[in-house]
């Protein structure tokens, strides 16, 4: 589904099946041509429980093709070419571990080859994503499961074959090689309590220069993203038990140039240049869109008459 000007439209129907064989993840290419989907259940039976089925959608051909190998424990994020995906698969199970550990390759999306990215190993709510310095993963120092040494976590970059650690706190967004944002936690998950701050990082031929941009009375901040004019988009909310209600923080240049109350989320967020969406968890028959426009400095909200599992802004 798309919308625009004011209405949804269909664009597709690429989920094989019943209508309740849903699109459980989806990404798109920087160039919104590619669109990588995952549907809850695959486009051949399969005997696998774990089986999901994924597809590559062209949005100029409008031809899709289906991609095997894709299963229930993870997929994306998709290259910024739509070439390539990172795939999550099932590890090793050794005994009397409750939970099987999990790997991590690279798919090429038009050869079907894999490229080993992560071994067998408790990789628990270890994230992915691109930036302009190419494809890192996030572990934080604790998860669900347990905490792992800090030596362990941080932001790596995978770069010549290898990763190298790129630093302790999560790398979020990035624009060119030398300016990044990050943030300073040490778990992800749901209604996080513990504290979360900002701070970004430039690097420059003659060193790294870093500075936190949360001020220290504030507990809690998190990123939304880049605008199109450079500041820094940031999501403060009032407190963990309501994470929807808070501030959209503005800064620019190393310093809050504006703060505006509001309902927003950075559930499933997502943005360009100009406009920043995230999803409010309010029950049946589907999640609420919040929306945040930096030109405006307008909030507004949708119910979508559809059930909604992912969402992506992608630019006109």
């Amino acid at each position: 589904m798309l919308y625009s000007g004011g209405a949804w439209t269909t664009i597709a129907r690429i989920c094989p099946g019943p209508s309740q064989n849903g699109v459980t993840s989806l990404f798109v290419s920087a160039d919104s041509r590619t669109v990588f989907l995952e549907c809850f259940r695959p486009a051949v039976a399969s005997t696998d429980p774990d089986a999901r089925g994924g597809f590559v959608y062209d949005r100029v051909t409008k031809q899709a093709r289906a991609v095997a190998g894709v299963t229930a424990y993870g997929i994306g994020p998709l290259s910024p070419d739509g070439r390539s995906i990172v795939l999550a698969e099932r590890g090793d199970c050794p005994m009397p571990a409750p939970v099987c550990q999990t790997k991590r390759s690279l798919l090429d999306l038009s050869t079907g080859q894999e490229q080993e990215l992560l071994p067998s190993d408790y990789w628990l709510s270890t994230e992915f994503r691109w930036t302009d310095l190419g494809l890192v993963y996030f572990r934080p120092e604790c998860a669900d499961a347990g905490c792992t040494s800090a030596a362990n976590a941080g932001t790596f970059l995978f770069a010549a074959g290898k990763w190298t650690k790129f630093a302790q706190d999560r790398l979020v967004t990035s624009r060119g090689a030398t300016y990044h944002v990050l943030e300073r936690r040490r778990a992800i998950s749901a209604g996080e309590r513990n504290p979360s701050k900002i701070r970004d990082l430039t690097i420059t031929a003659t060193g790294r220069a870093e500075r936190v941009l949360t001020p220290s009375s504030v507990d809690r901040e998190f990123v939304v993203g880049l605008a199109g004019d450079g500041s820094l988009v940031a999501w403060r909310p009032d407190d963990p038990v309501t994470p929807f209600q808070g501030s959209v923080v503005i800064y620019r240049g190393g310093s809050e140039t504006r703060s505006s109350r509001g309902r927003f989320s950075t559930f499933l967020a997502s943005g360009s240049h100009d406009v920043f969406v995230g999803v409010e968890l309010s029950g049946a028959p589907s999640p609420t869109i919040l929306a945040y426009s930096v030109i405006n400095d307008a909030f507004s909200r949708m119910a979508p008459p559809f059930a909604l599992s992912t969402l992506v802004v992608i630019p006109k």
